[in-house]
């Protein structure tokens, strides 16, 4: 059994896979009302679909872009994991992740992703390949903006798109592709989207 744990959009995700099929799924309605909460939830989660930990034989965790926070608390708890159990924990981008949602058949698109109230990542994907990436104003996004706000992560079906343009929602997520690059979390921090969290990872040098 994989866990996939989310918690870097204003939604927290935990998925169990088995051979890389989606077989349970629990979401939190709001980032914010449950960030205290994650652990907690995580364990009764797994109780409730029977999985012991000695059933796990990875761990995976969405390590940004996103909301600052949310990434923080990610990290924490794959940190705590790494710290007191032997199971592999691995990290997956949060466009990686967004990708399995899009249908495969559109090789190439774009992937927004907020971040703040007035921010987001705009990704250019093709296939799983990351080409290039920008943060730009909520506001650029056109139609879905409402109240200032923009809360879920929307994807352009073209290539280089000249904004605003027609966006569609993320799909459901059902599986776990072998290209995802397992690295261990130790050794796999990106600082454009990760700030300030090295040393959950890190140990300062003696002195420092």
């Amino acid at each position: 059994m994989e866990i996939l744990l989310q918690t870097v959009l204003s939604t927290i995700e935990m998925a169990v896979f088995q051979n890389s099929q989606l077989v349970s799924k629990l979401q939190s309605p709001s980032l914010q009302k449950s960030n205290n909460t994650v652990v907690y939830d995580l364990q009764k989660w797994l109780q409730n679909i029977g999985l012991p930990f000695s059933h796990i034989h990875r761990f995976w965790v969405v390590n940004g872009p996103g909301y600052y926070t949310g990434i923080r608390i990610g990290l924490a708890i794959a940190k705590a994991f790494s710290d007191t159990t032997t199971i592999p924990i691995r990290l997956v981008t949060t466009f990686h992740w967004l990708r399995l949602g899009i249908p495969s058949s559109m090789e190439r698109c774009c992937i927004f992703i907020p971040s703040s109230k007035k921010e987001g990542y705009l990704a250019y994907m093709h296939q799983f390949s990351v080409e290039s990436v920008q943060c730009i104003e909520k506001e650029q996004m056109g139609t879905k903006v409402e109240n200032g706000t923009l809360q879920e992560p929307l994807f352009v079906p073209c290539d280089m798109p000249d904004l605003p343009l027609s966006y569609t929602k993320v799909g459901d997520i059902s599986t776990l592709p072998f290209v995802y690059k397992e690295v261990f979390v130790s050794n796999d921090i990106e600082p454009e989207y990760i700030k300030s969290v090295d040393d959950l990872f890190h140990q300062k040098k003696e002195g420092h």
